[in-house]
Parts: structure tokens; C-alpha cells; sequence
């Protein structure tokens, strides 16, 4: 199940947007620190500053998601719903940073 939650400041600015989804797996202690890591890799995205970085980085989690469901890590339904929420964070991203590279060459 995904919940999404968007959270504002004091000037009712959107400051964060929060997204959880109830994962399903298996795997034990090794599926568990694998879907940890599939969680730091997609967490890496919003730490590109370039669009094609933030591409280049979506592509490395969406393998390791693959891999993930492949293994039997995560169930497929899970793993679809990874998937679109990987997706939509990689176009966000991938929108922000184009501003921001947008604004630092004026």
C-alpha cells in the first residue's frame, strides 16, 4: 500500500513530500540489508545536481530493484510499487535539478 504525505512550512510552502509503501519480501537478514540498500539508492536521487545524473542514478535503482524483485526480495506487487514511485521521484528530480542548473548559468 503507498501513502503519500506532503508537508509544508510555516509560509504553507511545500517543504517535503513523503512517500511510504508497506514492502513484502523475503530473504531473511540478507533481504532485509538488500532493500535497504535499494532504499539509500533510490534516496541518492535527490542528491544529483545534474538531470542526466539524476537519470544515470534512477537507472542504477531501477536495476537494483530488478535484481531485488528477481531474488525474491521483494513481491511483485511491491516491487510495482516501487517502480511507480521510482518513476515519479526521477521526473521530479530530474525537473529540479534542470532549474537549479537553469539558474546557476544566468
Amino acid at each position: 500500500m503507498v501513502k503519500s504525505k506532503i508537508i509544508y512550512d510555516k509560509e504553507k510552502n511545500q517543504a517535503a513530500h513523503e512517500v511510504q509503501i508497506d514492502i513484502c519480501g523475503g530473504g531473511g537478514e540478507l533481504g532485509i540489508r538488500n532493500i535497504k540498500c535499494l532504499i539509500n539508492q533510490i534516496n541518492d536521487i535527490t542528491k544529483q545536481k545534474t538531470p542526466e545524473d539524476v537519470r544515470a542514478q534512477a537507472d542504477r535503482a531501477a536495476g537494483y530493484l530488478l535484481c531485488c524483485a528477481n531474488s525474491g526480495f521483494l513481491s511483485k506487487e511491491s516491487a510495482l510499487e516501487v517502480t511507480d514511485m521510482l518513476v515519479m521521484l526521477a521526473a521530479q528530480e530530474e525537473t529540479r535539478a534542470a532549474a537549479e542548473q537553469r539558474k546557476a548559468q544566468k
